[in-house]
């Protein structure tokens, strides 16, 4: 039989076992931390999709430096900063790739309009501020001045011109889309019944706020496919009745 001695052995061993399981876990956790920060740092910043701007200027924006943990890198922080820094820059996707790169895609924005103020400013098709220029190889909008501009921000405007702004860049949108943005040269939204376009060097489009404006352009489109090469006029695409009216010049 069990000695009275064996039995209060087993006891107490039994009563500190649940200790002794923690501090193992304890220990295991320490030494996967340690490991982690000795061996995953980071050691490589790899940058795909980039043109307009360099490598090196998008890893200066990451707020990366090399010897980071690799897991203590915020992706989201990451392309927080990335898109902050560089308005150009619309979408990126941040990658760990063990045991030390961090592997950075971009998607980088083209300016869709000029929108003329005290200065004017380039602005893409989702209405994010790029920079101040005088750039007139883009479309430009008149009658939508910013407030407050800043690169990398979105387009503020006043109070009362938010729904032609929201109909400027739903405009933007449909023409990027259907690939015509090089075909619209001007949009003047001074006017509070309608908008008016200037298009293909040959046409002033009177265009609905707060239209469908995809639908919008494949009837412009489909009426211009109608006119002989020489016609010019107004393509009034405001009508009830009828998807567009021409009246030539």
């Amino acid at each position: 039989m069990p000695s009275i001695r064996s039995n209060r052995k087993r006891r107490r061993q039994g009563r500190f076992a649940p200790v002794f399981k923690l501090l193992f876990l304890l220990a295991m956790a320490v030494a996967l931390v340690l490991g982690a920060t000795v061996f995953f740092q980071v050691e490589h910043i790899v940058v795909t999709g980039n043109n307009r701007y360099s490598q090196q200027a998008i890893i200066n924006a990451t707020g990366i430096d090399l010897g980071d943990n690799l897991f203590s890198v915020s992706k989201s922080q990451v392309s927080q900063n990335i898109r902050r820094r560089l308005p150009y820059v619309q979408a990126v996707q941040v990658l760990r790739r063990l045991p030390n790169t961090v592997a950075i895609t971009v998607t980088e924005s083209a300016a869709a309009a000029r929108l003329e103020g005290e200065e004017g400013w380039l602005i893409n098709a989702s209405g994010k501020l790029l920079e101040p220029a005088k750039d007139e190889t883009v479309l430009t909008v008149t009658g939508l001045p910013p407030l407050a501009p800043a690169a990398g921000t979105p387009l503020v405007t006043a109070e009362e011109l938010s729904f032609k702004r929201e109909s400027v860049l739903s405009l933007l949108q449909a023409l990027e889309q259907r690939e015509l943005l090089e075909q619209a040269e001007t949009l003047d939204v001074t006017r509070d019944g309608w908008m008016e376009m200037t298009f293909a060097q040959r046409f002033r489009v009177k265009l609905p706020y707060g239209a469908d404006y995809s639908h919008k352009l494949r009837a412009l489109e489909a009426a211009i496919s109608y006119r002989e090469e020489y016609e010019t006029g107004v393509m009034d695409l405001t009508q009830r009745d009828y998807d567009v009216v021409f009246q030539p010049d």
